[in-house]
């Protein structure tokens, strides 16, 4: 935890998806929480007292801030890993993200 953040840290991307769709649905019915949003990226990241670091981490914080209220947005190299009719794929484009140097494909996911 992270003031009202949370990192979700797992070794494939379908149940961190998977945790992210059941944390915005649980926000979104609750009378108090502000609707959750996420992102997930798939890579390296280093683990030190409790904690995640490097630059998968920082990517991924700046994307969450592309999905809207209730969304889920991934990396478009961690879209091609989640297979299955449970996920909708909606590429959104490049965005420019604070921090890192080049453009990054998105791609919102929408869970059924």
């Amino acid at each position: 935890m992270i003031g009202d953040e949370a990192m979700l840290v797992g070794s494939e991307p379908q149940p961190v998806v998977l945790a992210m769709e059941e944390i915005c649905r649980f926000a979104e019915h609750d009378p108090v929480l502000p609707a959750a949003r996420g992102a997930v990226g798939h890579g390296t990241a280093y683990a030190r007292a409790g904690d995640y670091f490097g630059a998968l981490v920082n990517l991924v914080a700046r994307a969450v801030k592309v999905a809207g209220p209730g969304g889920i947005v991934v990396t478009a190299e961690t879209a091609l890993l989640l297979h299955g009719d449970r996920f909708e794929l909606r590429p959104i484009g490049a965005h420019d993200l604070r921090g890192i140097g080049a453009p990054v494909e998105l791609v919102a996911v929408s869970v059924a």
